[in-house]
């Protein structure tokens, strides 16, 4: 069994193989990386294992994903949809929770683990969707925005899922501070970024947009940065990448 770098080699190598046979038959590359990780894994041959490095390869793939999506959007454009997005996400998430807690409860599963079931069947994996929207070259059309929106409210919905079950739901004042002060971190970084990238980093970029090399490692020091401040705020680090490419977005080069 391979472990640490021969781990990362071999799955880049069956990856990156089984991409180009996806390629070659007009098939979706993110099928391949994912019957990829399927054979080489635990569930296949179990040729790999899981360890950090894995996990951190695997998180920076989704992160890095949503960092180029934010990059690709109009904050003006987010505006137009963000009502409609929410409402979407809400009637969704709502209904397919309402639908999994019910059939685990026909299955004999009790209210609560059934009410978990539900709540772990009503999210979407962000990864794929987005994968396959930039793949499609939908990702910036306005379907492609509505979903990309969708699967941001539900990464929202998983940060306060995720930050309630420390909360004592006897008392209901405890879990609306909790409520009040993710959306606050959440807005605080949004603010931060759109700010200090129009108005800071802008000037920064300017001097060195004729040096490719320097806005790249530039660009990904900015990613890191609300990566870094996503993660140390307990938040999900898939929305700190987000909102720091949307605020690039909003800089001319």
């Amino acid at each position: 069994m391979a472990t640490g770098y021969e781990s990362i080699a071999l799955l880049i190598g069956v990856a990156t193989l089984l991409g180009t046979v996806a390629q070659r038959t007009r098939q979706p590359k993110v099928m391949a990386y994912i019957v990829a990780g399927l054979v080489m894994g635990p569930v296949g041959l179990n040729l790999v294992k899981s360890s950090e490095l894995t996990s951190l390869f695997s998180e920076l793939g989704l992160v890095f994903l949503l960092f180029l999506i934010g990059l690709e959007i109009d904050i003006d454009e987010v505006r137009e949809v963000l009502g409609s997005t929410i409402g979407i996400a809400v009637i969704q998430m709502a209904l397919t929770f309402v639908v999994g807690l019910g059939t685990a409860y026909l299955l004999g599963f009790d209210t609560v683990t059934s009410a978990f079931i539900g709540a772990a069947v009503m999210f979407s994996s962000t990864a794929l969707v987005v994968k396959i929207l930039t793949r499609m070259d939908e990702a910036t059309t306005l379907a492609g925005r509505l979903d990309i929106g969708v699967l941001l409210v539900q990464d929202v919905a998983v940060v306060l899922m995720l930050a309630l079950l420390s909360v004592n739901f006897s008392n209901p004042s405890e879990v609306a501070i909790k409520l009040v002060e993710i959306f606050a971190m959440i807005t605080f970084i949004g603010i931060v970024s759109l700010a200090s990238s129009r108005y800071v980093f802008s000037g920064v970029l300017k001097e060195i947009s004729d040096n490719n090399l320097a806005f790249f490692t530039h660009g990904l020091a900015w990613a890191f940065l609300f990566i870094s401040l996503s993660s140390y705020l307990n938040l999900s680090m898939e929305i700190g990448a987000f909102l720091a490419g949307l605020g690039l977005a909003s800089v001319p080069y």
